[in-house]
């Protein structure tokens, strides 16, 4: 199968790029995919579509450059700087020191702090997964009866990480 065809769009594999035309008539147009970005544009369908991959996660997970974001997490009295790797709406993955005094493990509690160009968000947090210097955490404050329902601040922390990351992948 080398065309889809869904109503007015058609989608057509080209050498190694799929070309996205629209022929509604008012609105004719194409756009190029190069092939090293659709497993993205897949992953991302899935997770919007679905909501939920085999990793049970209910939301897109951005992939974050060190220092993007700054982060911070604190258990009882000690607080560690933190470098998120990945975010969604329920959760992180942070980069710890692997110097940290007291670490924590699956099922602990703690508060993560995020700041975005003086954005921040403060989330009660618990460790869902433990790797050396890593560190898993779902967002129990956007959690409400099993369903996702993000802060504001991590709304508008995510909505822009997530415009930064878009820009990143399809510049022109």
């Amino acid at each position: 199968m080398d065309k889809l065809q869904i109503g007015h769009v058609q989608l057509e594999l080209l050498g190694s790029s799929i070309v996205i035309s629209d022929h509604s008539g008012s609105g004719s147009g194409r756009v190029i995919l190069p092939a090293d970005r659709i497993q993205e544009v897949i992953e991302y369908l899935n997770y919007q579509v679905n909501g939920k991959l085999a990793e049970q996660r209910r939301s897109f997970r951005l992939t974050l450059d060190p220092g993007e974001i700054n982060a911070w997490i604190t258990a009882g009295s000690q607080e560690v700087t933190a470098t998120p790797l990945d975010i969604s709406l329920g959760g992180a993955l942070l980069q710890v020191p692997t110097s940290h005094n007291k670490p924590l493990g699956r099922g602990d509690t703690c508060v993560v702090r995020l700041d975005l160009d003086g954005r921040v968000a403060v989330l009660n947090s618990e460790v869902v997964r433990v790797g050396v210097g890593q560190l898993a955490v779902r967002f129990v404050d956007c959690d409400i009866d099993g369903s996702l329902a993000p802060t504001s601040e991590l709304m508008h922390l995510y909505s822009e990480m997530q415009r930064r990351w878009l820009a990143k992948r399809f510049k022109s």
